[in-house]
């Protein structure tokens, strides 16, 4: 498992959810490019859009970098309609583990919002890979967006 250190971390949510553009940030053992979502407010839900322009980068010296789009709605503490798709190489490809996702996103929510100081198992979507890392961005931004 590969550790983020928090102020990489905290860069790296300061770019998703208030901008500018983060670039060539390595978290764990990946860089990224981190655009800023956007987010879209409506009776009392949120949603968050990691498309085309806002998406996360998995930065690549010798070829063309992965892209990940994403998108979910969030109301109280609870995120739904999650999706994620990666495109590599010119391919795309949906996520479809996106349950592990939600579920970190809702165990980190609990902690920052004090009603668990139990560890969260976000960190077990850390498997060494930069599609683990990417995901963890993304339960972190969902964790946070408020």
């Amino acid at each position: 498992m590969t550790a983020i250190a928090p102020a990489k971390l905290e860069s790296a949510m300061k770019a998703a959810l208030a901008g500018p553009e983060k670039k060539k940030l390595k978290l764990g053992s990946h860089e990224f490019n981190i655009k800023p979502v956007r987010v879209t407010r409506s009776n009392g839900s949120i949603h968050v859009s990691g498309q085309k322009g806002h998406q996360i980068s998995h930065h690549l010296t010798m070829r063309a970098d992965d892209q990940v789009y994403y998108s979910f709605d969030k109301n109280g503490d609870v995120v739904s309609n999650l999706k994620v798709e990666i495109e590599k190489g010119g391919t795309l490809k949906t996520l479809r583990d996106v349950g592990a996702i939600i579920l970190a996103a809702k165990e980190l929510y609990d902690l920052t919002a004090g009603k668990s100081d139990a560890a969260t198992d976000a960190e077990a979507l850390l498997d060494g890979s930069w599609e683990g890392e990417a995901k963890f961005i993304i339960a972190n931004v969902a964790a946070r967006v408020h």
